[in-house]
């Protein structure tokens, strides 16, 4: 048996047959496309979105896709077009509704009259209403109800897609933030130990105060860094509790590392994008519904075409009241032509072009604002991509000078400010490192999203 959800569905489906609703609006784009990305190298494959390989981001994207409050109400905006498309709908079919009307008198006078016997009055009637709609009035408004429901369809897919990227954002910020916890805990360590050693150096009358001060400094900066860093952490979990639809108690399970970015996909051809992001798609049918609107508008200059009827029969007896051989009926058509409206019909088809252009407008500036999410992101792998191998290099160095400053200040050839410093550049560089590959995974995020991927929900 069809649950109620299948029968809207199925409802619809049946409406948008009736109305010859396109199942992918045929607009075209209002800019210039050209043949390929200028960001990236004709023939090559460009990088595509991390796969979801870590079974607690895919439980978690799941979870998110289940019980965030905000996907939630994007659900319901659907429900709530799919509603209004039923009732518009609703308009091109008759109108019937049947009444029972009964009533039970008893008439007494004062005086000499006498009372009389109580009379029963029954109605029963079938009342009939149905507009022809000859010029498409309500066939237009139909299919401007159905369009605008594809586009709230088209927004809960774009939501759905925007709910998992932000959950892999924020898993990924908050596991760098895990990490640069775990790099400051090491390097106050670092700093504690290499007080540690100037205070004993001082106390055997080897180095200043100068240098025990300034290692005391570099162990209080270590320590804010690391009150930040926990800050930090503590900040990034709870807006990821918050994006799962749960109470934002900063406990999480996170992973060790950032992972590395291995998969790569054609990015494609730029006039594809216009059919693969589901926000052009919205916007694409809520141009088709604009339209639709105009010329629902623009026929109410017409004449309307009404048919009216009636039929019944009223008696005392409810056998009678059923008797077919005793039924009243009329049947009633009529034409109305406006004439003076005080401008409202003129006033209203001005109000629905001036909406179409305002929309064709905003169309126009989310394909552009699209095309510059790809292409800036698309360069951006690049430019990040170098980034990180330089970073990298940067710490594998500083490490190494760091080794040496230690050993060279313990042999008295160097000064405790060149300790310190290679102490914290040795910091700088590996916290600027990890930041730099989650740069990497979000700029990756921004480029799946601008290509109008998507994440399952398994």
């Amino acid at each position: 048996m069809l649950n109620r959800t299948s029968l809207l569905v199925l409802s619809l489906a049946l409406v948008a047959c009736a109305t010859d609703l396109p199942t992918q609006p045929d607009i075209q784009a209002p800019v210039a496309v050209p043949g390929a990305w200028t960001s990236g190298d004709d023939g090559e494959v460009m990088p595509w979105i991390l796969d979801v390989k870590d079974p607690k981001l895919r439980s978690l994207i799941k979870t998110a896709l289940e019980q965030n409050f905000d996907l939630q109400a994007v659900i319901a905006r659907v429900d709530a077009a799919r509603a209004r498309a039923r009732i518009t709908g609703a308009d091109r079919l008759p109108q019937l509704d049947l009444e029972f009307r009964g009533s039970r008198t008893k008439r007494e006078e004062v005086g000499e009259s006498v009372l009389d016997n109580p009379t029963t009055s029954l109605r029963l009637s079938l009342e009939l209403a149905w507009e022809l709609d000859v010029w498409g009035r309500l066939r237009a408004a139909t299919r401007a109800a159905i369009a605008d429901y594809q586009a709230a369809e088209s927004d809960l897919a774009a939501a759905r897609l925007s709910l998992a990227a932000n959950i892999a954002r924020a898993w990924f910020n908050a596991v760098e933030a895990d990490q640069q916890v775990m790099l400051a805990e090491n390097t106050l360590r670092s700093f504690q130990n290499s007080l540690r050693i100037i205070e004993q150096r001082f106390q055997r009358g080897i180095g200043t105060a100068l240098d025990v001060r300034l290692a005391r400094g570099n162990v209080a900066t270590g320590e804010a860094n690391l009150y930040l860093n926990q800050r930090e952490r503590d900040e990034a979990i709870r807006v990821l509790k918050v994006l799962l639809g749960t109470y934002p108690d900063a406990e999480i399970q996170l992973a060790n590392r950032l992972p590395a970015i291995t998969s790569r996909v054609p990015a494609g051809l730029p006039s594809e994008l216009l059919l693969r992001r589901p926000d052009l798609n919205a916007q694409q049918w809520r141009v088709l519904a604009a339209s639709e609107l105009v010329k629902s508008a623009e026929k109410r200059l017409l004449p309307r075409f009404v048919l009216t009827g009636s039929g019944g029969e009223a008696s005392s007896s409810l056998t009678d009241l059923l008797d077919w051989d005793r039924l009243v009926w009329n049947l009633v058509g009529n034409i109305t032509q406006p004439i003076f409206q005080g401008g409202r019909i003129r006033a209203n088809i001005d109000l629905a072009r001036a909406s179409e252009r305002e929309i064709l407008a905003l169309y126009a500036q989310t394909v552009l604002v699209a095309f510059n999410e790809v292409e800036t992101s698309l360069a951006a792998e690049n430019f990040l991509a170098r980034q990180e191998r330089a970073l990298a290099t940067s710490v594998q160095e500083e490490k190494a000078a760091l080794l040496i400053a230690q050993q060279q200040y313990e042999s008295g050839l160097v000064g405790i400010i060149t300790l310190l410093e290679t102490q914290r550049r040795a910091f700088n560089a590996e916290s600027a490192w990890l930041f730099t590959l989650n740069q990497k995974l979000q700029n990756r995020i921004n480029l799946h999203l601008a290509l109008g991927g998507g994440f399952t929900s398994t």
